[in-house]
């Protein structure tokens, strides 16, 4: 009978143990550990998260301005007179006087053009092809330029 009570009291101490490696929650290693891990993967995404908020905005930009002189053009063909498109600012141009801005963090650069006039044909009025440089926040640069039929071409 010896022995039995004895296994019984290691029995015992061994289920007294397990209570403590059995409760619930998280130690202060545990909690400072996952912090540093999330803070390390946050701190790596947020340049990529950066970079394509910008890359989308001026994806953006293109479009619309593209979209904006591919119908510049259509009215001055369906009006049989001529339709300008104009900067105004680094970050607002006009359509045959109605203002339009471009997509927040994408501007004009210096060396763009700064109107191009289409004629009742629908070709570049004063005959000499324009250039529109548009930049966004990273720097990145896109041209879209008008060629001398009226034509738009992008390039990155």
């Amino acid at each position: 009978m010896q022995v039995f009570s004895g296994w019984n009291k290691r029995k015992q101490g061994r289920s007294q143990g397990r209570r403590w490696a059995c409760a619930r929650g998280f130690s202060l290693f545990d909690v400072m550990s996952a912090l540093v891990v999330t803070g390390v993967l946050s701190a790596t995404a947020l340049p990529v998260g950066r970079t394509s908020v910008s890359t989308y905005q001026m994806n953006s930009a293109i479009q619309t301005m593209s979209r904006d002189l591919e119908q510049a053009r259509l009215k001055a063909l369906e009006s049989n007179g001529a339709v300008t498109v104009r900067c105004e600012s680094d970050e607002t141009y006009s359509v045959a006087g109605k203002l339009r801005r471009l997509p927040g963090g994408v501007r004009f650069s210096d060396v763009s053009a700064d109107s191009v006039v289409f004629g009742h044909l629908g070709a570049v009025k004063d005959g000499v092809a324009q250039t529109f440089v548009l930049v966004s926040k990273v720097e990145e640069e896109a041209e879209l330029r008008v060629r001398i039929a009226g034509a738009v071409e992008v390039r990155k």
